[in-house]
């Protein structure tokens, strides 16, 4: 049996509890009715969602080719804060946003936030809010493979050069990742290792984007001999060699 969830983009995993009862009940009336394991396959702000429900609360790839004039609408999401750079990951002093007379890093999102609507706006909390529930998150706690994306041109730091600030038009300067996601963050896979006693496998597939993941046939044949394999075997596909359980560098 196959079950598709999906999440609207504005969605944040502390506005869920109502979903993560309702897949609970899905999982455990599943695995009692058929007498087989359950394999969930999640993709980006998806997995984060799952990794909540697992965990011991219940807690866009897309081109825009005008940010001005969408930009208004995304700062009021609260998925948007859920998935802004903060954590031990991003613990450093480097400059993700610039502009002539201030810089900000990951220490200073709430300070950014304040600067973009000095009137007052609900932005800060938004953000504290989805710091409280990531702190939440802990290990998964199951057979894990993280599959992440490497090879295409993915934003790093933004910059605003002009007397209108972070109002005025944005220059991005690229690193490397999925188109969406920055390869820093397979770290948070790469750290589970050592937490939890159930074997974590990580693979990059390079050349596939964020959205791509989802649809790339060697990754799906990957999920598909991983779900129907042995108990202790590893995804293999065509493409993908035989993956052994990582090593936290």
């Amino acid at each position: 049996m196959r079950i598709q969830v999906t999440l609207e983009n504005g969605t944040c995993p502390d506005e869920m509890e109502k979903l993560f009862h309702n897949m609970q009940n899905l999982v455990e009336k599943t695995v009692k009715s058929k007498n087989e394991k359950v394999v969930v396959v999640c993709h980006s702000l998806g997995c984060s969602v799952f990794l909540t429900l697992l965990g011991p609360g219940i807690d866009f790839g897309q081109s825009i080719i005008q940010p001005k004039i969408v930009r208004e609408l995304f700062r009021t999401l609260p998925s948007f804060y859920y998935l802004m750079p903060f954590g031990k990951l991003w613990d450093t002093p480097e400059v993700l946003v610039q502009t002539d007379k201030k810089n900000y890093t990951s220490k200073d999102l709430l300070e950014l936030l304040v600067d973009l609507q000095p009137n007052g706006s609900n932005f800060p909390n938004m953000l504290l809010d989805a710091m409280i529930t990531r702190k939440k998150l802990g290990v998964p706690g199951v057979k894990t493979v993280c599959f992440y994306g490497t090879g295409s041109q993915t934003p790093a730091r933004l910059v605003y050069r002009g007397p209108e600030g972070l109002n005025g038009t944005q220059e991005v300067i690229y690193g490397d990742g999925d188109g969406t996601v920055n390869t820093r963050n397979i770290e948070v896979c790469r750290g589970w290792m050592g937490r939890q006693k159930q074997p974590v496998f990580i693979r990059e597939v390079r050349g596939v984007t964020h959205r791509a993941m989802v649809s790339d046939s060697n990754i799906i044949d990957a999920i598909y001999s991983f779900a129907s394999g042995p108990q202790a075997a590893a995804p293999t596909a065509p493409r993908l060699a035989m993956l052994k359980p990582a090593r936290k560098h």
